[in-house]
């Protein structure tokens, strides 16, 4: 049904970003993952496009795993087209690149930076300078709420 669509969307975003504040933060918080999985997507301090996508293959196994495990079940279940998990797939994926593009924009240039509870460019940048919290992709609300 079209008209579950922006819910559908919403649910699978914040869920997504709550799948990988926890899988992000432990990564950060074992030290054996870290040294061996996460840490060298880390040698990029100031991040450009291409670092959101330079990690080893375990965490894209995770990352994909997460990005398509809950949406994918959901289309199943409630039958939504897969074209709206493309779409937000997409969306995601966009995000990410933004995310590590280097550049702090301006609104409306960062659309997600510009709403209440998304943390934009910045907020990953911080990430990628000191190493610890900011571990959700986008919501910096979970970041927040969970105190790192």
């Amino acid at each position: 049904p079209l008209a579950s669509a922006p819910f559908t969307a919403l649910a699978w975003f914040v869920l997504h970003d709550l799948s990988f504040y926890c899988y992000h933060r432990t990564l950060h918080e074992v030290p054996w993952l870290y040294a061996s999985v996460h840490k060298p997507h880390h040698k990029f301090t100031a991040p450009f496009a291409w670092t959101s996508h330079a990690v080893h293959p375990a965490e894209m196994a995770l990352q994909a795993a997460g990005a398509m495990a809950g949406p994918l079940l959901w289309v199943r279940l409630y039958g939504l087209p897969v074209r709206a998990w493309w779409c937000w797939l997409a969306l995601v994926q966009a995000q990410g690149v933004m995310d590590h593009s280097g550049y702090d924009l301006p609104a409306p240039l960062d659309c997600f930076g510009m709403l209440p509870g998304f943390g934009g460019t910045r907020f990953h940048d911080d990430h990628h300078r000191y190493f610890t919290g900011n571990y959700a992709a986008a919501l910096s609300l979970i970041d927040d709420l969970m105190g790192t």
